[in-house]
């Protein structure tokens, strides 16, 4: 793995941006497996935890009721998980360096997946944070890995935490290029037949970008939205307004004058630096 340099709070949290992240994204898998920034594939996020990030992963029952997705252990420790038979909690003892996932998950691929990756985050990030505590571990609960939060909602240390988690999952799985790649060969068919339907668009490109990358179509469209690649309205003055009963929509990206417009904001310089 190679070396990533950011700045903590003297508590230990790490004073990340989301272009922060999206830039480690990026360098981490070029290095791990650089097709997957420009080819349209899942990623093996298994292979990434254990192989590349030398973590190991192991399954139990973390609580009694499923509420527990995930626990990255960052030291050799005992932690409480839940016995089915007995219907009791039990000590579990548990090396360092491991993430344990519930039980619940593995029948489910793309919550599977969305939980090792946000693992990987806490794994990659909050090392100083949960070496200074009694517990030297990472619980994470549904809403930490599936629920979008606003940034206004961040307020305490964990809340950004799991925001560091939960952007570095959707960076890893759903890289930004090849998501772009998606929708702007997508983008000619839907403007074709859903030209005035963007709210029906979105769904469309949403679910392709779910079956591609196989995450949850509430992953994906959270993606999409972060990256400003979802179908809109365009609004116009009444001056310049076409005599048309209904606006038209653009797909950002889908054509060259919209990708002029997005390479001017953040995003793309950012990706520009790091993409070439």
């Amino acid at each position: 793995m190679i070396p990533l340099y950011f700045e903590t709070k003297p508590g230990g949290v790490p004073l990340l941006s989301d272009r922060d992240i999206e830039r480690d994204a990026a360098a981490l898998i070029r290095d791990f497996n650089p097709s997957l920034l420009s080819d349209p594939v899942p990623v093996d996020i298994e292979r990434f935890a254990e192989s590349y990030l030398q973590l190991s992963i192991d399954f139990n029952w973390l609580s009694h009721n499923q509420t527990l997705l995930g626990r990255m252990v960052f030291c050799d420790t005992i932690i409480p998980v839940y016995d089915p038979y007995t219907k009791r909690a039990e000590d579990f003892p548990v090396h360092a360096h491991t993430m344990i996932i519930d039980n619940s998950l593995i029948e489910k691929e793309a919550l599977l997946r969305s939980t090792i990756a946000h693992e990987c985050g806490h794994a990659i990030y909050h090392r100083s944070y949960y070496g200074r505590k009694k517990a030297q571990t990472a619980a994470c609960t549904v809403s930490d890995i599936s629920i979008q939060t606003d940034a206004h909602q961040l307020t305490t240390d964990l809340d950004w935490l799991e925001h560091h988690a939960k952007r570095f999952s959707a960076a890893i799985l759903m890289p930004y290029p090849a998501v772009r790649r998606v929708c702007r060969r997508y983008a000619d068919h839907l403007q074709l037949w859903y030209r005035n339907e963007p709210q029906l668009c979105n769904r469309l490109i949403v679910n392709r970008l779910a079956s591609i990358f196989k995450v949850s179509c509430t992953t994906a469209q959270i993606r999409m939205h972060q990256l400003h690649l979802d179908f809109q309205e365009t609004t116009e003055t009444p001056s310049t307004a076409p005599p048309s009963p209904r606006n038209e929509i653009t797909l950002i990206s889908a054509t060259e004058n919209a990708l002029a417009r997005i390479e001017t904001e953040h995003y793309d310089r950012l990706y520009c630096q790091h993409y070439g």
